[in-house]
């Protein structure tokens, strides 16, 4: 195993502490992660990331297929993704993560 530590930032070899191992690469820096949000809004269902409005529906099914469509394309790009759909107090549950390797394994 290998670690490295930098002491001068302005390096561009800097940042993290990452461990190398012969079967995993690199490792160290956790997996970006997004956060879609599945809500009923002003008579329709939205989706969205974080502040952002990204699509809206007429129906929750429709919200979902949209929000699962955006997760697995992010997922062939490497992001983690966490799909929540709120209820009428503004509770959120999460339903489903999408993550890239399992978008991978379900490729041809």
């Amino acid at each position: 195993m290998i670690v490295r530590r930098c002491r001068d930032r302005r390096n561009n070899g800097c940042g993290l502490a990452l461990r190398e191992t012969e079967t995993d690469g690199w490792e160290g820096q956790p997996m970006p992660t997004q956060e879609l949000f599945v809500a009923f809004e002003d008579d329709v269902w939205a989706v969205r990331l974080g502040k952002y409005l990204l699509n809206e529906q007429a129906t929750q099914k429709d919200a979902l297929d949209v929000a699962m469509a955006i997760a697995r394309e992010v997922a062939k790009r490497g992001v983690k993704s966490r799909l929540l759909v709120g209820d009428i107090e503004g509770n959120f549950v999460e339903i489903s993560t999408i993550d890239p390797a399992r978008i991978a394994a379900n490729s041809p």
